[in-house]
């Protein structure tokens, strides 16, 4: 047998608007979700200070920085020699 629902007052109208809203909430999540571990994926792990990825290209790159600086004069013997000890530990 056919029952026939429907929506009386406000409580009534307010279900319906709560079920679109969690609805548009979870996929918005999920479209989150899904960019920041495409871009997490897309950069290696490299730019990750928290987890500890890509530590090996992060150092490398920094002593290249160094030896850039040193080498154009910005920066002393005694000061490349101290951010490369810095860098190694």
């Amino acid at each position: 047998m056919y029952q026939m629902h429907y929506y009386n007052g406000w409580m009534g109208a307010a279900f319906p608007l709560l079920s679109i809203f969690l609805n548009i909430l979870f996929w918005v999540l999920i479209i989150v979700l899904i960019v920041k571990l495409v871009k997490h994926l897309s950069y290696g792990g490299s730019h990750c200070k928290h987890c500890g990825h890509g530590e090996m290209e992060m150092e490398s790159d920094s002593i290249e920085i160094a030896k850039t600086r040193y080498a154009k004069g910005e920066i002393t013997k005694k000061e490349f020699d101290q951010l490369k000890k810095d860098l190694s530990e």
